[in-house]
């Protein structure tokens, strides 16, 4: 008990951190980001190995503390002795700090750089929440061309989102099992099975304490009235006793201490989760109406909720790994019965499996008890070591192997890697939710606006890879801003029926004709997510959804969409499976985002052609002052092979957000454009204004940046 109790306080990251090393650096991460801790042995040079060490799920205010750079002291000093540096970030916020992870992890390994030097091999490493944390970690170094050498997660959840549906039912069951001893609920009428904020302790040591519980006062009474748990057994009743074990049945778990535990998770970090304005700021993700317990009383006991869609998008898109790790080489290990995580987590990463990223490797200790991530210190140092020797051009570790690397530093009893186990689906431990939504496609590339607030709109490109988007937002700018237009960006991650954009930016300062891309600053402009619906009666055509976004300022709003111009070919939102499809309009093969190049960076334009080979061109570009702008242009049909010619618009005169009046939206004509090209890769803008201020004409050399999904094959043009 002790020794799995201590593993659960390591992956909590509560343990004190390792030993002095030979050069320590530590502070702010800066922009909320959380707090560092960087250790160098002695003997480290620019180009050695880092493990930045990851930290379990802490609901304490992780940010008031330095972090722990490995599980415990004496595994510290022996990552040191072995050569490596360690790194640590206590991450944005407590909880299910998800939402601002990759900009964290950016700023430790450039914190890192800054002090020590910029490392060569880079391993990942956490357990419970932070081998999550490894994982997804891994993902964004390599979309930013600096993938990780290698990933050791323990019993991480990798069903993400999924794991709070376990959560849901736990806390959604207790009262419909326990009518009469109902946990607190909020004020709140639209959730009130979700705690206010000020019914949240500020910090408890950990939600993983079998007595955590107790911390909640009144709950932990109710708990206690209605199941016989928080007082000694000898006072239990018949009563308590069939309720406590019709729970446990219910809700797959066979241990008292895991009950409490479940129960905290439910009540506080699901009610954190929810009402965190840094998370899913008062939207509930989650949805049970469709779920079946298997008792028919509890069926009909149990209040059924129903997810906000937006809510939904954003906490899958930050939370569910897509397998695209790279070249990393991922180690995953489980404990066979765990009671927090399950171990069905693992069947996670054959749904995810990607076949151009190396495939990961699974390895499962068998425990004669439940506990969670109860590895010893051998198992886990054999995982490691068997890591790096994979890094290094070894074979990839298998159970076997790592149980004998383990038995030759301990004993048979410390090392329990076990093979041929195969998890269950997650379908069969956490109950799974219908899939009610509009399957985001080739079909939701396109442009897309609100007709409340026409004059601005959104160009979306779903990319090929089934798992990213590019958003752009033409608008205009706050009133207490210069300029007259606004251009806003980022890449997105699809998830659920919609895209996050985590990152979205805007830019200044550069200016037309005489374009200095290092005059150009980028600017975090916040966040937004879109979720999209089927269009109605469920028949061919546009789609339709909703916006929301939420600025660096705190400020927020929301808009609804409609598509207004699609790529390639007609859209088929539509719940069933679509019919035969006709093929793509073969000049879609020149659609998507092109710009100046990667020594030129900051200008660009979107381009798509619908199914009738009609052009839509949104030139992303700067006035003569340097203040952002966009230029507009539609085609009726390419003029040539390769070639098309189109008259711009420079809209103008609204404000952005609240401000925004469609009454004020001027449309004055800009000039002409003829948009060249001369291949699959590579065109030319030639265009002519009419506006003064501007130079009079110009030509600028593009190169392609995306291809939306769904495209022509790309042939060259044809100059017959």
């Amino acid at each position: 008990m002790a020794r799995i109790l201590r593993w659960c306080w390591v992956a909590m990251g509560l343990l004190a951190g390792p030993a002095a090393a030979d050069r320590v650096f530590e502070g702010e991460l800066g922009d909320g980001l959380g707090r560092f801790r960087i250790e160098v042995p002695e003997g480290w040079q620019p180009g050695g190995r880092l493990i930045v060490y990851n930290h379990g799920f802490s609901f304490s205010d992780t940010g008031e503390r330095s972090p722990a750079t490995a599980p415990d002291a004496a595994t510290g000093e022996r990552l040191r002795a072995a050569g490596y540096a360690l790194a640590a970030g206590s991450y944005p916020g407590r909880g299910w700090s998800l939402f601002r992870i990759v900009p964290a992890q950016r700023a430790l390994l450039q914190a890192f750089r800054e002090r020590v030097g910029a490392p060569g091999q880079v391993i990942q490493f956490g357990g419970s929440l932070g081998g999550l944390v490894s994982l997804l970690s891994a993902e964004a170094m390599a979309a930013e061309g600096q993938p990780a050498a290698g990933v050791l997660a323990a019993c991480p959840p990798l069903g993400g989102a999924r794991t709070w549906d376990q959560a849901v039912d736990v806390r959604l069951l207790f009262d419909a099992v326990c009518p009469d001893s109902p946990l607190p609920a909020s004020s709140d009428p639209a959730l009130p099975w979700i705690l206010d904020a000020n019914q949240i302790p500020a910090s408890l040591t950990s939600l993983d304490d079998p007595d955590a519980l107790l911390a909640m006062g009144s709950a932990a009474n109710r708990v206690r009235q209605c199941t016989g748990l928080f007082q000694p057994a000898v006072f239990d009743t018949a009563a308590q006793r069939q309720r406590r074990n019709q729970l446990k049945s219910l809700l797959g778990l066979s241990e008292d201490r895991f009950l409490k535990t479940q129960l905290g998770y439910a009540l506080f970090g699901l009610s954190d989760l929810v009402r965190d304005p840094g998370k899913l700021g008062g939207h509930s993700a989650f949805d049970n109406r469709e779920v079946v317990y298997g008792d028919p009383l509890v069926d009909a006991r149990v209040l059924r909720v129903e997810r906000d869609p937006l809510a939904a998008v954003r906490l899958a898109a930050v939370s569910n790994p897509s397998g695209d790790w790279g070249e990393a080489h991922v180690l995953v290990v489980h404990t066979d019965r765990d009671e927090l995580v399950f171990p069905e987590h693992l069947s996670v990463l054959a749904e995810v499996a990607r076949p151009e990223a190396r495939a990961p490797v699974l390895a499962v200790v068998r425990e004669p008890s439940p506990g969670h991530c109860a590895f010893t210190a051998a198992e886990l140092g054999a995982a490691l070591e068997a890591l790096q020797d994979w890094i290094d051009g070894g074979p990839a570790p298998s159970p076997a192997a790592l149980d004998a690397r383990c038995e030759a530093q301990a004993s048979a009893a410390d090392c329990r890697f076990a093979p041929g186990y195969t998890p269950a689906p997650l379908a069969s431990r956490i109950r799974p939710r219908p899939r009610v939504l509009d399957r985001v496609d080739a079909d939701h590339t396109g442009a897309w606006f609100d007709p409340a607030y026409d004059g601005e709109g959104w160009v979306v490109e779903v990319l090929g890879n089934g798992v990213d988007a590019v958003v752009t937002w033409y608008t205009y700018p706050d009133p207490d801003q210069p300029g007259s237009q606004r251009w806003i960006a980022g890449r997105g991650r699809i998830a659920e029926d919609g895209i996050h954009v985590a990152e979205a930016f805007e830019t200044r300062g550069g200016r037309f004709g005489d374009f200095d891309p290092a005059s150009v600053a980028y600017l975090p402009f916040g966040e937004f997510t879109l979720a999209f619906t089927f269009t109605r009666d469920g028949l061919p055509g546009p789609g339709s959804g909703r916006l929301r976004y939420l600025r660096r300022d705190g400020r927020s709003g929301e808009r609804n969409l409609q598509q207004i111009a699609s790529h390639a070919r007609p859209p088929q939102h539509r719940p069933e499976a679509p019919p035969e499809r006709p093929p793509p309009h073969p000049d879609s093969r020149f659609g998507g985002s092109w710009y100046r190049g990667p020594e030129a960076p900051g200008e660009g334009l979107q381009f798509l052609v619908d199914a009738e080979g009609r052009g839509t061109l949104v030139w992303y570009t700067y006035d003569p002052e340097g203040h952002p702008a966009w230029l507009l242009g539609p085609s009726t049909a390419a003029a040539a092979p390769g070639l098309w010619r189109l008259a711009l618009l420079r809209p103008q005169g609204a404000r952005f957000g609240d401000a925004f009046d469609p009454a004020a939206v001027q449309t004055p004509p800009w000039g002409e454009a003829e948009l060249h090209f001369s291949g699959c890769d590579a065109a030319e803008l030639r265009w002519t204004t009419s506006e003064p201020g501007w130079p009079p004409a110009g030509r600028i050399a593009l190169r392609r940046l995306t291809v939306p999904a769904g495209s022509a094959a790309c042939t060259e043009p044809d100059r017959g």
